[in-house]
């Protein structure tokens, strides 16, 4: 069964593609929100009306090797509910793209794993070569943004597989702190293997 491509499939979801240009080593993609209203941000009103609109450039995942740079065309909406404090509010796109945000949401997230997985200098580098130019500094805004991922706690600190490996039994220690001596006890198996017999070493 074919389907039919198209160039909505490559933007984020709930956008509409209405023009793609290529400039130089740079693809521009003009966006718009496929629904006809918002929800106002303090009353939680729909509203259709809107007032003004506004362009937002943002960064997005890479293309075919060249860069790819959205302009989102985003709409002031007027609330038309009377005991509303406010008036005027632009229309929100979520995680997909979060106020104030110079990435969408796709890159953001690779960005994050890059920063947690190889630091700072090395993820700006290893970034650069997939196309997502971004600074030491950048990456570590973007840990404290986004947080360290969840951590399970162990539920095993030690395990000692076989006992007759090593069986460190004692550890001294002076007043000072200063180690005295380190005694170690081998487990050895006797020839007819019926008993073990322990035979203390002493490590200076």
């Amino acid at each position: 069964m074919s389907t039919k491509f198209r160039p909505s499939d490559l933007v984020p979801a709930g956008f509409i593609a209405e023009r793609i240009t290529h400039i130089g080593d740079e693809t521009c993609i003009l966006l718009s929100r496929a629904g006809a209203t918002a929800s106002c941000l303090a009353c939680g009103r729909m509203s259709r009306t809107v007032r003004s609109r506004y362009y937002r450039q943002v960064a997005d995942l890479p293309l075919s090797g060249r860069r790819v740079r959205l302009l989102v065309r985003t709409r002031r909406f007027t609330c038309d509910a009377v005991l509303c404090g406010r008036q005027i509010f632009s229309e929100r796109f979520g995680d997909v793209l979060p106020s104030y945000a110079r990435r969408t949401g796709r890159p953001e997230h690779l960005v994050h794993h890059l920063a947690l997985a190889l630091g700072g200098r090395p993820a700006a580098l290893f970034a650069q070569q997939l196309m997502l130019p971004v600074s030491n500094d950048t990456l570590l805004r973007v840990i404290r943004r986004q947080g360290l991922p969840p951590s399970i706690p162990p539920s095993v600190i030690g395990k000692i597989d076989r006992m007759e490996a090593f069986d460190f039994t004692s550890l001294s220690y002076g007043i000072s702190g200063r180690r005295r001596n380190h005694t170690a006890y081998r487990s050895t198996r006797t020839s007819q293997g019926k008993g073990e017999v322990r035979q203390p070493t002493t490590i200076r």
